[in-house]
């Protein structure tokens, strides 16, 4: 089960996948989109699948303590790298 890999129609990612004409060019828009779709996981995915404890129908494993932290710290990781620090450098350079 990935469901990673459901991202809408404007990328087919697996056979299994309706084609639609588009898809022929997906390999000039996929590198966008893809970027686009990493900061969705990020940011949003993984903290559905984490307070639902589920991945699409699939319940996750009960998470033992450092589970929980381990999530948490590289969420704060990622916030970090791709919030703060992008701030603090595009800030500086305004003034």
């Amino acid at each position: 089960m990935d469901d990673d890999i459901e991202v809408g129609v404007l990328m087919r990612m697996a056979p299994t996948q309706k084609r639609y004409k588009m898809h022929k060019f997906q390999h000039f828009y996929f590198w966008f989109l893809y970027m686009l779709l990493y900061v969705f996981w990020i940011f949003f995915t993984d903290y559905k699948k984490y307070f639902s404890r589920k991945i699409g129908a699939v319940p996750l494993k009960k998470m033992d303590p450092k589970d929980h932290i381990e999530f948490w710290a590289v969420k704060a990781y990622h916030a970090a790298v791709f919030v703060v620090v992008p701030i603090i450098f595009s800030a500086g350079s305004i003034g």
